[in-house]
C-alpha cells in the first residue's frame, strides 16, 4: 500500500527533539522513510533514530543483541557468496 502524502506537506514535527528542546519542526528529509506509516515518514527525525541507536547499543542487552545482528547478517551475506570484512 502506497503512503498518502500530502503535496503541500514539507515539514514535520519530531516529537523527541520537542521533549529535548531542540527546534521540532523539520523538513521531510530530515526523516527517513516508513512504508507502514501513513504519510510514508518515521516519526522520529534521523538524528533523533541514530541517538536512540546508539545509546540503546551501548547497554549491555543492546550490546549482544547488536553482535548477534552482525553474525546472522554475515552468515547470510556467506551463503551469497559476498565477502564481510
Amino acid at each position: 500500500k502506497e503512503p498518502v502524502v500530502d503535496p503541500l506537506m514539507t515539514h514535520k514535527e519530531c516529537p523527541r527533539c520537542d521533549r529535548e528542546g531542540r527546534p521540532s519542526l523539520l523538513p521531510l528529509r530530515a526523516f527517513g522513510v516508513a512504508r507502514r506509516r501513513k504519510d510514508g515518514k518515521n516519526s522520529w527525525c534521523k538524528s533523533c533514530c541514530s541517538e536512540a541507536s546508539l545509546a540503546w547499543q551501548k547497554t549491555e542487552v543492546g550490546r549482544i543483541k547488536h553482535i548477534e545482528a552482525v553474525k546472522r547478517y554475515r552468515e547470510r551475506m556467506r551463503f551469497r557468496g559476498v565477502p564481510c570484512s
